[in-house]
């Protein structure tokens, strides 16, 4: 984990606006238990592109890690439209969370 969260650091040290590598680091924050940092980095994209499917579906894996259910429904519900044309992989991503 320190390796991935590194490199996502320095790249986002050297591009802020870099969306991608800060849901990433989020995801991988949250997977090591770092669930207020990757909350933190989930909700600076949304304040950027509050659509952004990949964050809503972040801020939604972190409740649920937090056992707030009411939230991870919310925030699931809200990134399945942003990807319509990748609804059943929004599907199956949010299946897999919830088979676990």
């Amino acid at each position: 984990m320190a390796d991935a969260a590194a490199s996502l650091r320095r790249a986002l040290k050297l591009k802020p606006g870099f969306l991608d590598a800060r849901n990433n680091l989020g995801l991988t924050l949250g997977f090591h238990g770092r669930l207020h940092e990757a909350r933190v980095h989930f909700n600076k994209v949304l304040k950027v592109t509050p659509r952004n499917a990949d964050a809503l579906f972040g801020v939604g894996l972190v409740a649920r890690m937090e056992g707030r259910f009411d939230k991870t429904g919310a925030m699931f519900k809200h990134a399945l439209p942003c990807r319509p044309q990748q609804r059943c992989q929004v599907l199956g991503q949010v299946w897999s969370v919830y088979a676990r």
